[in-house]
């Protein structure tokens, strides 16, 4: 026979059940749509095998140890747009798993399940699930050395101890930035110390050393990414208003956790859990603008502070199970849920259909020659010698190593500041030399949207009429046709002329193009902004 409280504890296990599910409608909805310009960096740093895949990890990305699931994936499942997302997905399923023990661990069996119903919401509308990018498997492994971190605290095993070294350096190789996990981890095991003895000191000082020898080989790639940090950067400089306004909503949870407690109603939360969630929800953002605000590295984006999210809903349920009434709590979890999918777009990436505008461009390219040029908003093109290198061309053109096109991609410049003009002054000249129709494509989903159509228009105008295809989001497509009555171009006649356009740098092909030549050969030089006007030889060069 059961009684009031348990038919009470199944109503409320159904409707969070009920809420999780829905949910899920946040994360499987997008899997099969355009990919969007970083998962095609995704996609090209592993379309080669695993070397290449190792090696352009080391140098293009920030998460070794995704790059090698992702080129399990793509091996196992082929170049199509779920295989890419479903390490994503299934990563996103686990950090909810996990997180729905911990707060089993930390409370009781309610806090769990609205914590995790709280993360299903909050990783939906950011479109995690369904990204190809390290951010999910990140999640789960932070999570996860979490939990592994608890369970040696309350029970100091060799076993624990080994999962936590293990589960928090495969976080860091996952993603760099989330390596703000083992900040609030050391946090936590202080406040653990000081609250009931244990760990002891040397068992503490002996993980935590064990730990940094598992992550010693990241330390030169580390101290590359440090002193590139400003070529790097896109992001703008985060204000005191938007700071705050990140914080304000784990200070709000806080806030109704200490007044709950302060009153000593509502279930019973132990102060080193109250501390955990609070400060795992905290010091990922405000150490972002910190390093924004000191540096000249650009980190207040909500991507490179996702590691906050479990700490939020982990605080999110821990707040809400102190309020009065099983149904009243899960009902706000509902709202939650219900909340989530009304301000959640169908699709977080549509604004760049990257898929559906390479076919526009396919269908409006006459020839193999025909110049496609591309501005795909990599900050790295921003360094014209990138421009020149074969490779480093072939990375910045990402979106068309998985949706190719027929003619000639050439690369574009980040922005149209000073350092450039030379570059596309000595393009626009060639144009009008020898072509007649050129299409541009550019991805107006950035910071700041560059006007490469105005600049054209404005040198190119007296000789070539322009149309837009589309829409495709934030993906614009430009075709430039010569005029009947200008000058049509000649191919011969001259040394600038007779030259052929660059091949091609990207493939769809697992396997590596057998000649490559360089766009616009650039002075060779460290420094991120060229000379204020390339020479015009380095233009016939690409001919």
């Amino acid at each position: 026979m059961t009684g009031p409280r348990d038919a009470d504890r199944r109503q409320t296990t159904s409707l969070l059940i009920a809420g999780l599910s829905a949910a899920s409608y946040l994360w499987i909805s997008p899997l099969g749509s355009s990919l969007w310009l970083d998962e095609a960096v995704s996609y090209w740093v592993v379309k080669d095998g695993l070397p290449e895949a190792v090696d352009r990890g080391l140098r293009y990305q920030w998460s070794p140890a995704y790059d090698v699931i992702l080129w399990l994936a793509v091996g196992l499942g082929g170049a199509r747009e779920i295989a890419l997302r479903l390490p994503s997905l299934v990563g996103a399923a686990g950090a909810t798993l996990l997180l729905y023990r911990l707060g089993l661990r930390l409370l009781d069996r309610e806090t769990g399940l609205l914590a995790a119903t709280a993360f299903a919401c909050l990783i939906g509308i950011g479109g995690v699930p369904a990204n190809a990018r390290p951010y999910a498997i990140a999640l789960m492994l932070a999570v996860g050395s979490t939990l592994a971190l608890v369970r040696w605290l309350d029970r100091a095993s060799a076993r624990s101890a080994g999962a936590y070294v293990v589960l928090a350096a495969l976080t860091v190789y996952a993603h760099y930035l989330f390596a703000i996990m083992l900040a609030v981890h050391v946090f936590h095991a202080v406040v653990r110390r000081r609250l009931h003895g244990a760990p002891s000191a040397a068992r503490l000082g002996l993980v935590l050393g064990a730990l940094g020898a598992l992550l010693l080989p990241l330390g030169p790639r580390f101290l590359s990414l440090v002193r590139r940090r400003e070529t790097l950067s896109w992001a703008n400089d985060p204000s005191l208003a938007g700071v705050l306004a990140v914080l304000a909503l784990p200070l709000g949870l806080t806030g109704v956790l200490a007044w709950r407690g302060s009153r000593g109603r509502g279930a019973s939360v132990d102060r080193a859990s109250c501390l955990l969630a609070v400060v795992w929800s905290i010091l990922p953002p405000l150490t972002a603008a910190l390093v924004s605000w000191l540096t000249s590295a650009r980190l207040f984006y909500p991507r490179y502070y996702l590691a906050w999210t479990p700490g939020l809903a982990l605080l999110s349920g821990l707040a809400i199970r102190t309020l009065p009434g099983a149904r009243s709590r899960s009902l706000i979890a509902l709202g939650l849920v219900v909340l989530s999918i009304a301000v959640s777009p169908p699709y977080r990436r549509s604004r760049q259909d990257w898929r559906a505008a390479t076919q526009a461009v396919r269908s409006v390219t006459e020839s193999a020659d025909t110049p496609i040029l591309v501005g795909a908003g990599l900050v790295e093109s921003a360094q014209i010698d990138w421009l020149a290198d074969p490779e480093r061309s072939s990375y910045l053109l990402a979106p068309l190593s998985f949706y190719p096109v027929l003619g000639r991609p050439i690369p574009l410049p980040y922005d149209l500041d000073v350092g450039v003009r030379g570059y596309l002054e000595d393009l626009a000249a060639v144009l009008v030399a020898r072509e007649r129709r050129f299409i541009l494509v550019s991805n107006d989903d950035r910071v700041r949207q560059v006007p490469y159509r105005g600049w054209f228009e404005s040198r190119l105008g007296a000789d070539f009429d322009s149309r837009s295809l589309g829409p495709f989001g934030a993906i614009s497509v430009v075709v430039f046709e010569r005029r009947r009555a200008s000058p049509r171009p000649t191919r011969r006649g001259s040394s600038l002329r007779e030259r052929q356009w660059p091949e091609p740098a990207v493939e769809r092909s697992s396997r590596p193009p057998t000649r490559r030549a360089a766009w616009l050969r650039a002075p060779s030089s460290r420094s991120a902004r060229p000379p204020a006007r390339p020479a015009r030889a380095g233009v016939e060069r690409a001919w």
